[in-house]
Formats: structure tokens, C-alpha cells, sequence
């Protein structure tokens, strides 16, 4: 059986609740889904501004975004990312 390819979550973080509930989501995800790469930056790199991420907390998985300024649900990145897995 192969290994899932390996997917990048570009998570932007900020020092409020609403980043620490982000950032603990994917702490969880990360252990359902291993071949995940998250890299956490701040709302004031360079980054969130070429993704158009003015808001925390930002989620961008491969690319795509899936959240500006709220939390991104357990369900909805699993949703997310398991059609790709198959």
C-alpha cells in the first residue's frame, strides 16, 4: 500500500483564543493524519500577506483557503482532505 502524499497546512496564527483553539485542532489532526506538514506563521509575515490572510487565525491547505478569522473545524479539514486520499 503507498503512502499518502505529503500535504502542507500554512496555519497564521495571532495571540488570541481563537489561534491557541486553531492550533489545537490541528495537533490533532496531525496524529489522524500523518503525512501532514504544518507551518505555523504569523499574521504579520510576508506569507499571510501574499495569501490575502488579514485575520486570524488563517488556514491554507495546499493552497487553497479554508479559513480567514475563524476556527476551521476537525470535520471540515477531514472532509477536506480525505476525498484526496482514496
Amino acid at each position: 500500500m503507498s503512502r499518502p502524499a505529503p500535504r502542507v497546512v500554512e496555519f497564521f496564527s495571532g495571540p488570541d483564543d481563537l489561534s491557541d483553539q486553531q492550533r489545537e485542532i490541528l495537533r490533532k489532526m496531525g496524529e489522524r493524519f500523518p503525512e501532514l506538514t504544518v507551518d505555523e506563521l504569523p499574521l504579520d509575515s510576508d506569507k499571510a500577506r501574499e495569501r490575502g490572510i488579514p485575520l486570524a487565525p488563517g488556514l491554507v491547505i495546499d493552497g487553497v483557503i479554508l479559513g480567514v478569522g475563524s476556527v476551521v473545524s476537525a470535520g471540515r479539514i477531514r472532509r477536506y482532505l480525505q476525498p484526496q486520499q482514496e
